[in-house]
């Protein structure tokens, strides 16, 4: 399964680059001029994941999904700030097997995000988790544009990178850690806009 993901996100890759714009007739009249009373596009946004929104319950979510591909999470811990809720399993990102970890906000029953993450076997080695966070990250360039952020730094012996979406209702963060004795991990997460913080300041 591993060769052949690698294998399909190659090909993926060079039919991307295989791909020509026809030539195109030499214009024969001008463009005409925007209506000054046309109005803006409306700025773009992300209200959630997949076919989850923010602020849904725990119950409605759940019914988004085939029962048989929800579980309950490891912990019961609800004091985090993102206490995990369920979990979905069988999650496939083209052809990347995943798992998502849905959240609420502390003390509420309100879903407020989602952390994404690959199968052990795609993150056992440092070439597959770069192999991994490369295909994500073309995927949501595709889908969302170009990120806000793409950084990279050293954390003592361990190196982070970071791919940052902002939206008005959502933070996308592409998040890969790479560390010593080929230990690391690759996650995705989808986070609600605090507003009442934003209110606040």
């Amino acid at each position: 399964m591993i060769k052949s993901f690698c294998a399909s996100f190659t090909l993926a890759g060079f039919s991307l680059l295989a791909t020509t714009a026809a030539a195109q007739p030499r214009a024969t009249t001008q463009p005409a001029r925007p209506n000054s009373t046309s109005r803006k596009a409306a700025a773009p946004d992300v209200s959630g994941w997949n076919k989850v929104t923010w602020g849904m319950t725990v119950a409605q979510a759940k019914k988004l999904f085939a029962a048989a591909d929800l579980a309950e999470p490891e912990s019961k811990l609800t004091s985090g700030r993102y206490p995990v809720r369920f979990v979905v399993n069988n999650i496939d990102i083209g052809g990347l097997p995943c798992t998502a970890s849905v959240e609420t906000d502390r003390d509420t029953d309100s879903i407020a995000g989602v952390t994404i993450r690959p199968a052990k076997e795609f993150q056992e080695r440092a070439e597959l988790r770069a192999t991994v966070f490369d295909k994500l990250k073309q995927l949501l360039i595709q889908k969302y544009g170009g990120p806000k952020s793409d950084n990279q730094r050293p954390e003592g012996d361990d190196v982070e990178s970071q791919v940052l979406w902002s939206f008005p209702s959502t933070t996308i963060e592409l998040y890969r850690s790479e560390g010593g004795y080929d230990t690391g991990f690759v996650l995705l997460i989808y986070s609600a806009a605090d507003k009442k913080a934003l209110d606040a300041l």
